[in-house]
């Protein structure tokens, strides 16, 4: 199941245009959740094998999730999350895949600049009201594209919420996705569906599954297993 995003109406898209892989021109990697979705991981962006693919968690983050995941130990295919959920794996019909942009942010100078330098809630709004520090940097473009990814996180994520029969443990990975995710639950706590969410505190600071963070962090990843375990019960 895929959520469809309004990204390709704004400028963001510009960008990209025609300069992305042929089997997928404009860069679109959507949302993907299985069909009793109960847990829902939040990643950055899509890489390189995900934009190819048109899967979030296709490549090598989406391989070390479903490595550390209980439900999926021992699998010998080693494929990744986004990959099981696509395929509709019974195993995976609790897991989601969110990005926070649903395109790349590490090919273009100006997004690898708001990649880098978006490191917390505060700093996300900071720059949202186009705070920028960076002499070179073109603020009004900086701005009006992260009110783009934005807005366009904040509409998908509140879609997922509110059409969910279950309530939600929701997993934002590394301190770009922490910092929007945050961001939203600030200004969502008064929404009716805000009660779906489940919070817990060592989600904080939770690491991003690239580059061997989660094995670096095995506490935050057995906390996760268990709330997780519990949360499907």
């Amino acid at each position: 199941m895929c959520i469809e995003s309004k990204t390709d109406e704004i400028s963001l898209s510009k960008i990209y245009t025609g300069k992305c892989n042929p089997k997928n021109p404009t860069c679109m990697v959507k949302d993907v959740y299985g069909k009793d979705l109960k847990v829902l991981f939040i990643l950055e962006s899509p890489e390189i094998n995900e934009v190819i693919n048109g899967c979030p968690a296709f490549g090598s983050a989406g391989k070390n999730i479903s490595s550390k995941l209980t439900d999926f130990k021992g699998d010998t295919e080693k494929k990744g999350l986004g990959e099981l959920i696509k395929n509709k794996d019974h195993r995976a019909n609790n897991y989601g895949i969110i990005n926070v942009c649903q395109r790349p942010l590490q090919c273009r100078e100006l997004l690898e600049y708001l990649r880098n330098n978006i490191s917390s809630k505060q700093n996300l709004n900071n720059k949202l009201n186009g705070e920028f520090s960076k002499k070179d940097i073109k603020k009004d473009e900086a701005k009006i594209i992260l009110k783009e990814i934005y807005d366009d996180f904040l509409r998908r994520l509140q879609h997922i919420i509110h059409f969910s029969s279950n309530n939600l443990l929701i997993i934002p990975c590394g301190k770009f996705a922490e910092s929007f995710y945050f961001h939203f639950l600030e200004n969502f706590s008064n929404n009716n569906n805000y009660k779906k969410i489940v919070q817990e505190d060592w989600m904080k600071g939770f690491p991003h599954p690239s580059m061997g963070h989660w094995g670096k962090n095995p506490n935050k990843i057995t906390q996760m297993n268990n709330s997780i375990s519990k949360h499907l019960k």
